[in-house]
C-alpha cells in the first residue's frame, strides 16, 4: 500500500512551500470526529481516539504540527489530486457510494496532502472547511478551526504518544 501511495503522489508532488501556499490546507484544523473505516474489522472506538479527538493540527508552508502522529514539523509535505477511487489509497470497496457518504460528489477532484510524517498520514480535503484521514482502521474528520478559537494557540504542541 505504501508503494501505491508514493506512486500516486509522485506525479503531483510539489515542494511543501509551493504545495501549501494555495491548496486550501494551510491553517489550523481540529480533529472533530472518528468512525470505523469501511475496511476495518473492528467497528468500536479505538484507543487512538482519546489521543486525537479535539486536538489541533496546524498546516503551514514549513510543515505540519499537532499530536504526535502529526508532530513532525518541518517534514516535507506533498500534494496530489485524485478522485473518489483514490481516497485512502484506494481502500474503499465501493468508492462512489462510500465517497458520497463522506461528502465527495461523483466525479469530484479531491486535493490530498501527504504529511511527510513517519506515520504517512494523507489528508483529503473534502470541503473548504472539512478534511479526512485514515489511521488504524478509523476515518478521522478534521474541521477548520476558527481563527479566534483558543485551541489554535496550542497547535504547535506534539501531544501524547500514540503507542
Amino acid at each position: 500500500m505504501t508503494r501505491r501511495l508514493l506512486a500516486a503522489f509522485a506525479a503531483f508532488a510539489l515542494p511543501a512551500s509551493a504545495a501549501l501556499a494555495g491548496d486550501g490546507f494551510e491553517g489550523s484544523w481540529t480533529i472533530a470526529a472518528a468512525e470505523a473505516a469501511p475496511w476495518a474489522a473492528e467497528t468500536g472506538p479505538s484507543p487512538f481516539d482519546a489521543a486525537l479527538l479535539g486536538r489541533t493540527v496546524a498546516i503551514a508552508a514549513d510543515g505540519v504540527r499537532g499530536p504526535e502522529l502529526f508532530g513532525c514539523g518541518g517534514a516535507p509535505a506533498r500534494q496530489g489530486l485524485g478522485g473518489a477511487e483514490s481516497l485512502f489509497d484506494g481502500a474503499l470497496d465501493d468508492p462512489g457510494r462510500q465517497a458520497l457518504a463522506l461528502g465527495v460528489a461523483p466525479g469530484s477532484i479531491v486535493p490530498a496532502l501527504a504529511t511527510g510524517c513517519a506515520a504517512e498520514i494523507v489528508l483529503y480535503r473534502i470541503g473548504p472547511d472539512r478534511a479526512v484521514f485514515a489511521f488504524a482502521g478509523r476515518i478521522y474528520t478534521l474541521a477548520r478551526a476558527a481563527a479566534e478559537d483558543p485551541v489554535v494557540a496550542a497547535a504547535g504542541e506534539t501531544g501524547a504518544p500514540l503507542n
